[in-house]
């Protein structure tokens, strides 16, 4: 069935009224009868800037959202909850806030990712934690009150996530509150990404300086995931979505890039080694072939 502002209406009240327009799809798909289109994230995309007086695709109608530019996280313009939803059952002490505190996109994003039995066991194996991008300590600052706290980040992109997908302990990062709420608001920020801003010698404006002078180009962010996924192998068949999927958070990390789409650029870039000779193009449903 068609995407329609209706169907993200009801996504955004279950969500709490904030949400990555990535787990907004997820819903629609996950609660309303098929077909749907080829791209249930796009579609939802695009009827968001339809009733976001701040986009250009904008077409007059009730203003219903907004967002943060490039964030991809859409709220109601106008949010007053009414009286609790019937909310999905939490297995992650982390998020244990309700649902009028927009924490429910966090708990459908845990309950699809995690299993309860992998966060314990994570957990369990930590002593005395701190969060791996700031550093922080609950018990040296709360004492007892704090001892253990910590809350499980899973490290993978939402959308490179299938049905059934494994997941393992090294693909939790144990994060503060805080970083963790960066992190998802900053999608797809990486954990590594958030430390080196925090530790740069002049905070954030000194990371983007300092990213300027060392960071990779994104050609050959993306010529080093192709022989990633390739083996170097000559003659070798992939796809714009394998990429994405398997090396988008790698080439991120590698380029440090700011306000732009990784996947459209993704796009352009195939393009640009396209016409430099550096890949052949297969067919119209994104495949090329290595030389």
């Amino acid at each position: 069935m068609p995407v329609t502002v209706g169907l993200i209406v009801d996504a955004l009240i279950a969500l709490g009224g904030e949400a990555h327009y990535n787990d907004i799809a997820d819903y629609i798909v996950a609660t309303s009868p098929p077909p749907f289109p080829a791209n249930p994230a796009a579609s939802v995309r695009a009827r968001l800037q339809e009733r976001c007086s701040d986009y250009e695709a904008y077409e007059g109608q009730q203003d219903l959202f907004e967002s943060e530019r490039k964030s991809g996280v859409w709220r109601f313009r106008s949010w007053t909850p009414s009286p609790p939803v019937t909310a999905m059952p939490v297995h992650e002490d982390g998020a244990g806030y309700k649902a009028q505190e927009g924490a429910l996109v966090l708990k459908l994003h845990y309950t699809r990712e995690r299993d309860p039995k992998l966060v314990s066991k994570f957990k369990a194996g930590l002593n005395d934690p701190n969060c791996e991008a700031c550093g922080f300590n609950f018990k040296e600052a709360y004492g007892d009150l704090g001892a253990g706290y910590i809350e499980a980040h899973h490290k993978r992109l939402v959308a490179s996530l299938t049905e059934g997908s494994t997941t393992r302990l090294s693909d939790l990062a144990a994060l503060c509150p805080n970083c963790h709420r960066i992190i998802h608001k900053n999608y797809p920020m990486s954990v590594e990404e958030l430390k080196q801003i925090l530790h740069a010698p002049n905070g954030y404006a000194g990371y983007i300086a300092d990213a300027k002078t060392t960071r990779t180009t994104w050609k050959q962010a993306v010529l080093n995931a192709i022989e990633r996924v390739t083996s170097g192998k000559p003659n070798h068949e992939f796809s714009r979505q394998q990429l994405i999927n398997t090396e988008l958070v790698t080439i991120i990390a590698e380029v440090a890039a700011k306000g732009e789409s990784p996947a459209q650029t993704m796009s352009r870039v195939l393009q640009e080694l396209r016409s430099t000779g550096a890949i052949d193009f297969v067919d119209g449903k994104g495949c090329y072939r290595t030389k």
